[in-house]
């Protein structure tokens, strides 16, 4: 299934300058930008036929005994959250679009989006528009995002336990998103139940909300569908959603934004952390 998303300014007000119209699906990447989201990923991926995949695709069932997803959380010097993901075989992409991924090592992800709070330590300062300390940082562009990685790993502390941070690659993201499952969303295939899991136009106010107080995905995650975009390694590409969106257009999760330096009320991240020791 996919849909022609069109963002107009005006859907946004001030909060984000940017005009989009892209045809998406269902975790999905513009059918453009296929080509070079699989060239991204390609020293840590590996794509073979669908129907491998779809044998190797673990089952609900399977992704919730994982050790791994069992254990507690690691926390960082500033508060963060990371829950590890083993390395494993999901089908990145809806419909002719989809091929299998492989990740081949583990890695550590943010349990919820950057907050303001964080965001001023590292930085010293608070972009945002819809000001709250546990709410999703916004208004940051992408370079904005690249450097809160780099200087949160030169935190001494963070030095000193051999940790460094990055965005994650739009795989990992989706990885993470769908959570093992095959289904439209990570909960199933209703949208009846998407106000559970995101804060989106139907029920946000038209603004922001502090991270973590909807329901997480199988995998601990928070806020994976909405609350604001998320930047992913690759320049002018978020993924998520966010709450200025209708369940119509709620399937997609990816867009492209002009301008690696353009940030927006309605764009954040989250990170990953690896250990260099």
């Amino acid at each position: 299934m996919r849909l022609q998303v069109t963002i107009q300014a005006t859907d946004f007000k001030d909060t984000c300058p940017c005009t989009t119209s892209r045809s998406l699906s269902p975790f999905g990447i513009p059918k453009s930008a296929e080509a070079e989201e699989k060239k991204n990923n390609e020293p840590d991926l590996e794509d073979t036929d669908k129907a491998t995949a779809q044998d190797k695709q673990p089952s609900f069932r399977d992704t919730l005994s994982s050790e791994s997803l069992k254990s507690p959380t690691k926390e960082n010097s500033i508060g963060m959250q990371f829950r590890l993901l083993p390395g494993g075989t999901f089908m990145m992409g809806e419909g002719n679009e989809s091929h299998q991924v492989t990740l081949k090592k583990p890695f550590q992800l943010g349990v919820y989006e950057v907050t303001q709070k964080q965001y001023e330590k590292v930085l010293g300062m608070n972009p945002s528009k819809f000001k709250g300390q546990q709410k999703p940082v916004e208004h940051v562009s992408w370079d904005d995002a690249v450097e809160f990685c780099r200087r949160l790993s030169e935190l001494p502390a963070e030095k000193a336990d051999g940790y460094i941070y990055r965005l994650p690659t739009g795989a990992e993201w989706e990885y993470a998103c769908r959570a093992g499952t095959t289904t439209k969303y990570s909960f199933g295939d209703s949208d009846t139940y998407l106000g559970d899991y995101a804060w989106y136009r139907n029920n946000s106010d038209k603004t922001t909300h502090p991270v973590g107080q909807k329901k997480p995905n199988p995998w601990g995650f928070y806020d994976m569908h909405g609350n604001v975009w998320e930047w992913v390694d690759s320049k002018n590409r978020a993924r998520g959603g966010t709450f200025l969106m209708s369940i119509t257009s709620y399937l997609t999760s990816s867009t492209e934004v002009s301008g690696s330096g353009l940030s927006s009320g309605d764009v954040g991240f989250r990170v990953v952390r690896s250990s260099i020791k």
